[in-house]
This record gives structure tokens, C-alpha cells and sequence, in this order.
């Protein structure tokens, strides 16, 4: 009987260790889990924020979130004015953060490198000295470079050309993608937006954006008060027109070539959405 009450004992104290053993670990667990999600940096956005390509103002614009939207971060550029998501990059002016922001990592982006200007530095349209100057950068000025040169002499922003020997930089600028001359321009509709035949509101309407729609431009008005729109599916086209208002814009508007009003002419326009067939 003796050996039966000391078996069941033994078997009892047996199982009470491998309960507080398994009680330990999943505190520990639970613990970590904790100690991870401190970790995590959560930004929320305060207004409609654009995520750009790499971190600035001349970078190609990926998509845009909505006010109050929560995203994780991933990491920071060197002087922490711009964020890091797993998809692009925003504004750190643009978002209330949760979270120790010093903790990320400094992230480089692959698509661009940051340089700055030694002196003061001329902007060009191309690619070439006698080209028209778009701006003129001041001396230790930090710009976001998306290109080069195939001869490696100049330097592509997203709004023009810089040469080679104006700047600074700790990077590697062989890494940069060789540009061709032509430059692109997006915008973002700030509300439901008519897409017009020619730049004047008495045009017929050939599509209607959505609020937050991305498209691409290739064009202006003489005036500036109308941008032409490309079309997606042939993007050497126009699609249409918008009023200058009706988007917020990248790069430098003056730099967009001055088109006529004659795009029955061009390739490629479509007709879509309203408006009947002349």
C-alpha cells in the first residue's frame, strides 16, 4: 500500500513541475509578444498623404492615404523628415506617431540617394548646358536623385538635371538607373474631377476621375489654368484635360511642355466614360 501512496506521489509531483514549468514559459511568451509590439511603430495620418516613391518632394507619387489611416513604419531617413513604409515613404510633418521613432532604422531608399549641392546650382530642362534652367538650387541644398546621365555628367531629379560636379554625396552614383531625357509628372484629383476634350469647360467631358485618383501628365495650357492628362493605355497620348485646380501636383509646373488644344489629332485618345460620339 505503502509503495502505491509513494507511486502516486511521485506522479503527482511529477506533474505539478511540468505545470509550473509550462506555466514559466508561456508567461515568458507572453512577455515577448508584449515586448515586440512595444517595439512597433505605428504612424497615423492627419490629412491626405502621399506616399512617394523614395523620400522627396520630386519622387514619383505611389498611391495616397486617406486621413486617419494607421500604417506601420519601417524605418527613417538620415534627418528623420521623412518615413519609411514597407511601400514607399511619407512625410513625417503629415502624421501623428505612436511609438520611439529614434528606434527605427535609418533606411536608404533603392530607388534614389540623397545628395546635396555645393554650391549654387543650376536646375536644366535636359540634360544639357544650353537647355532652358527650370530653378536654381542654393548651396547645401538636400536633393533626392532618381537617375543619371549615360556619360555620368548629369544628374536626374524628378523635375530636371543637375551636373555631376555641383554636389556631395556618400553614395554610390554608378548604382543610379540610366535616365533618358523625358521626365514625368503625376497629380492627385483633390475631389471628383471632369476630364474635358480641350482645356476650356465648354469642351464635351470624355471620362470623370474618382477623388484620390493618380494620373499622369504631359502637358500644359499656355495659360497654366489646364494640364493635359495621359492616357494610361498609350502613354506617348493625351487622354484629356483637367482644371489646374482640380489636382495637387508634383514636380515644377512650368517645366511641363505647352500643348495645343487640337487632341482629336493625337493617337490614342480615348472617349471613355461620358459624352456622345461627334
Amino acid at each position: 500500500m505503502k509503495r502505491i501512496q509513494l507511486f502516486y506521489m511521485r506522479q503527482i509531483l511529477i506533474m505539478a513541475v511540468v505545470i509550473a514549468l509550462l506555466a514559466a514559459n508561456l508567461q515568458g511568451i507572453s512577455f515577448a509578444k508584449a515586448s515586440d509590439m512595444s517595439d512597433e511603430v505605428i504612424a497615423t495620418t492627419l490629412q491626405l498623404t502621399m506616399v512617394y516613391e523614395s523620400p522627396g518632394l520630386d519622387s514619383r507619387v505611389k498611391t495616397v492615404l486617406m486621413p486617419v489611416t494607421e500604417v506601420s513604419l519601417v524605418g527613417r531617413s538620415a534627418d528623420g523628415k521623412w518615413l519609411a513604409l514597407g511601400a514607399g515613404w511619407i512625410q513625417r510633418s503629415g502624421v501623428r506617431t505612436d511609438g520611439d521613432l529614434a528606434a527605427l532604422p535609418v533606411t536608404q531608399s533603392a530607388q534614389s540617394l540623397i545628395v546635396i549641392t555645393r554650391q549654387m546650382t543650376m536646375v536644366y530642362e535636359t540634360p544639357e548646358a544650353n537647355s532652358r534652367v527650370e530653378t536654381v538650387l542654393m548651396p547645401a541644398t538636400e536633393v533626392s536623385l532618381v537617375g543619371r546621365s549615360d556619360n555620368g555628367q548629369w544628374l536626374a531629379l524628378g523635375s530636371g538635371w543637375i551636373q555631376t560636379g555641383n554636389i556631395r554625396t556618400n553614395g554610390e552614383l554608378a548604382a543610379l538607373p540610366v535616365m533618358q531625357m523625358s521626365q514625368s509628372f503625376s497629380g492627385v484629383t483633390v475631389g471628383l474631377t471632369m476630364v474635358y476634350q480641350n482645356p476650356t469647360m465648354s469642351s464635351r467631358v470624355v471620362d470623370v476621375l474618382s477623388p484620390v485618383s493618380i494620373v499622369s501628365l504631359s502637358g500644359r495650357s499656355s495659360d497654366g489654368d489646364w494640364l493635359a492628362v495621359a492616357n494610361i493605355r498609350d502613354p506617348g497620348s493625351v487622354k484629356g484635360w483637367v482644371g489646374r485646380g482640380d489636382l495637387q501636383m508634383t514636380g515644377d509646373l512650368a517645366a511641363l511642355p505647352v500643348m495645343g488644344m487640337a487632341l482629336e489629332a493625337l493617337p490614342g485618345l480615348s472617349y471613355a466614360g461620358l459624352g456622345n460620339e461627334n
